[in-house]
């Protein structure tokens, strides 16, 4: 289904699913920054193919309510390896689920003069794990597009300035 923030009229995919029988979802426009709800659509109504979404719409980034929705995978550990850049070899262990990269008082910092202050966010819920742009000047690019959010697998990469970052997933040794 397509939604639209009420307040920039940004439009995003939502997959109904995500409902999972609540009644509605908090949102957060990766544009404006705006957290609305979005009611679930009538039971029986026809679904909407992704193919008829317009170009640009973006996939929607789910707000946890009172703390729910973003956690760490059980059982699994993530990190984010450098590929290149100046800091290519450094990894970076996600330790919360929710992580800022940027140049400057993020979780990860980013020695890249085209990298915005606070760039990007990656948000994991439980085994997805999302990219966010946080309004960056330069972009926040997936497979050489740019990107608002994307979901990103493992071994899967993304680019902030001229960094390239691989997000990896593996068990934990216990």
């Amino acid at each position: 289904m397509i939604i639209e923030c009420p307040q920039c009229k940004s439009k995003y995919r939502l997959d109904p699913n995500q409902f999972a029988g609540k009644p509605q979802l908090q949102v957060r426009c990766t544009r404006c920054h705006q957290t609305f709800a979005v009611h679930a659509p009538p039971a029986g109504a026809a679904p909407q193919q992704a193919s008829t979404a317009p170009l640009g719409v973006q996939e929607a980034t789910l707000v946890s309510q009172a703390g729910t929705g973003l956690s760490l995978p059980p059982g699994k550990r993530l990190s984010l390896t450098v590929n290149s850049g100046k800091d290519k070899g450094q990894v970076h262990q996600i330790t919360k689920p929710r992580m800022v990269l940027g140049r400057a008082g993020t979780d990860i910092v980013v020695d890249d003069s085209e990298v915005s202050r606070q760039h990007a966010a990656l948000e994991v819920h439980g085994t997805r794990v999302l990219l966010v742009d946080l309004g960056s000047t330069n972009g926040t690019f997936v497979g050489g597009q740019r990107i608002e959010a994307s979901e990103i697998d493992h071994l899967g990469e993304f680019r902030i300035g001229g960094t390239t970052f691989m997000l990896t997933v593996f068990d934990s040794v216990t």
